[in-house]
């Protein structure tokens, strides 16, 4: 007999290794979430903040499948998350900071170099993102993507963003298969 499954729409609020997340619920439990066969066969992406489907069964219901990502309101994150089949669009400026933005002193940055696209991340002390970005978002040839041209055109773009928020020191962590990541 076949388990008896009900389908919950939740968002989610961290991200675990290995296609783990927690989803927190429209009626605010708490569930671990694992990505289903078809999204990882898919390759669909889920985010921090992301509105899920998560079917879970009614005999064990601190666990779950994550069946589906429901669709953005924010132009802006569905535009983001393009970047990794459109790589020639516009990027967005980050020129206009708001006045109220939070300083951060110190900043972590965290380099994925790989052969073919290198990803930049830039994070306070705490573990939040301020900001990041991907080569494949300024239309480089995949086989220029693992160039330090192409790393410091990408590092140059974050850290004018983060500099207007008073970063004054930055630790850096390199990660990756590729011998040109320096």
């Amino acid at each position: 007999m076949k388990q008896q499954k009900v389908i919950y729409e939740g968002l989610v609020t961290q991200l675990f290794p290995n296609g783990m997340f927690y989803v927190c619920l429209d009626n605010a439990d708490v569930i671990l979430g694992y990505i289903s066969r078809k999204i990882r066969r898919s390759s669909i992406r889920i985010l921090f903040g992301d509105r899920v489907k998560i079917e879970v069964s009614r005999y064990y219901s601190t666990k779950g499948h994550i069946i589906y990502r429901l669709p953005c309101d924010n132009s802006y994150d569905q535009m983001i998350r393009r970047t990794k089949w459109f790589s020639n669009f516009k990027i967005p400026s980050h020129e206009n900071v708001s006045p109220d933005a939070r300083t951060i002193p110190k900043a972590v940055t965290h380099v994925q170099a790989g052969f073919h696209n290198t990803i930049l991340t830039i994070a306070d002390v705490g573990g939040q993102v301020v900001s990041w970005d991907l080569i494949s978002a300024y239309g480089f040839r995949v086989g220029k993507r693992g160039t330090p041209l192409c790393g410091s055109s990408c590092g140059a773009k974050c850290y004018s963003y983060v500099n207007k928020q008073g970063m004054q020191e930055v630790e850096v962590k390199i990660k990756g298969p590729d011998h040109r990541r320096d």
